[in-house]
């Protein structure tokens, strides 16, 4: 019932006459002034949110087969379609999140750890609405907060980004690895320079009782905290660095541990940043490391990056992901145009892709 009623919210407040006259379009766009404060109104000290955000791209690859027809990649592709509620009442809130594509956003375990098959030149398209984030939290203190539900586990800061703030079209591949979501309880605090988040979920033996165990502390060497995005893009003058450290294990498997180093630099137009991971056996058991830089050519407009991903795989595979981004409204009004090239001791392993795509939100 209630996927019903969102969807039909949803659909009221983007459907318009295929027709319309100006006296239609003011009344339309008055309905969506009335609309969008009535969900945003405070009423018996509780308030209620909506946003979302749409990622659309068109792919192109000689080296890819797209089924059923065996064709070379060229189309177009729904990469995410997010409805993103969140609510609160006093010191409890609650986030829910949805989306209706069939990218790989509801993978429930690591993904694709230890193995190449397809890992970019994938697409998606519409497909029925699921449930990503569902989650309440509670204020512990005035700096510690609880959270129990669905939620991603504490890991790499990569993974724990929207997708409609990267600096790419695709995560890195390990932050694609651990952008998964879980049930479980997660507690989280912010002390000035360090940061810190703990979480016990499922795990891969679902409600039984080995429980997976995430844990992630940042600490702010210097400068500001890194924001949501990715980039350079209004991170300020100042020279900032933060390096993170994460732990994930799975109790249902014997070697099912993974140990991560981060890190974020920003300066002005620069932006850096490097992922580093120990994967145990059942993983993949590997040491994938990556690192991006960006540079914005025009302030506030236009961004160029480049990404290097090894995957220390049996085959040596590598990718090269360089990009350009034109920002009309920051991450929210995007183009993004990327190249990525991967090599491998393996033939089939190796393609050459080209995006180009939009992402709009609201």
């Amino acid at each position: 019932m209630n996927k019903f009623v969102l969807g039909a919210l949803a659909l009221t407040a983007a459907s318009t006459p295929s027709l319309a006259g100006e006296a239609d379009w003011l009344t339309h766009d008055r309905d969506i002034e009335s609309l969008a404060s009535s969900l945003t109104q405070n009423s018996g000290g509780s308030t209620v949110a909506v946003s979302g955000f749409l990622r659309s791209s068109y792919a192109f690859s000689g080296d890819v087969a797209v089924a059923p027809t065996g064709n070379d990649l060229g189309g177009f592709s729904i990469d995410d379609a997010r409805l993103i509620v969140t609510g609160s009442i006093g010191k409890y809130g609650v986030v829910l999140e949805m989306d209706g594509s069939t990218d790989p956003d509801f993978v429930t375990t690591p993904g694709g750890l230890g193995t190449f098959t397809g890992a970019y030149g994938a697409t998606g398209g519409v497909g029925a609405v699921g449930v990503l984030d569902a989650y309440a939290t509670f204020a512990i203190t005035d700096q510690i907060k609880g959270q129990i539900g669905n939620f991603r586990p504490a890991f790499l800061a990569s993974s724990l980004r929207q997708e409609d703030g990267l600096l790419f079209q695709d995560r890195t591949f390990l932050g694609q690895a651990f952008a998964f979501r879980d049930q479980g309880i997660q507690f989280s605090g912010s002390f000035e320079m360090l940061n810190f988040a703990l979480a016990v979920q499922n795990g891969t033996d679902g409600a039984g009782d080995e429980l997976a165990i995430s844990g992630r502390a940042s600490f702010t060497v210097m400068g500001a905290a890194p924001g949501k995005t990715e980039g350079a893009l209004g991170q300020g003058d100042d020279t900032s660095f933060t390096v993170g450290v994460g732990y994930y294990n799975d109790g249902q498997l014997d070697d099912g541990t993974a140990i991560a180093v981060d890190g974020q630099f920003g300066m002005g137009q620069l932006s850096a940043a490097f992922e580093f991971v120990d994967l145990d056996v059942d993983f993949g058991d590997a040491t994938p490391f990556n690192a991006q830089v960006g540079f914005m050519v025009v302030p506030d407009e236009w961004e160029v990056a480049a990404r290097y991903e090894d995957f220390d795989s049996a085959t040596d595979t590598t990718a090269i992901t360089v990009g350009v981004n034109w920002y009309h409204n920051g991450h929210a009004a995007k183009w993004h145009a990327n190249y990525i090239t991967v090599t491998d001791d393996v033939s089939a392993n190796e393609r050459d892709v080209v995006q180009v795509g939009v992402t709009a939100a609201f």
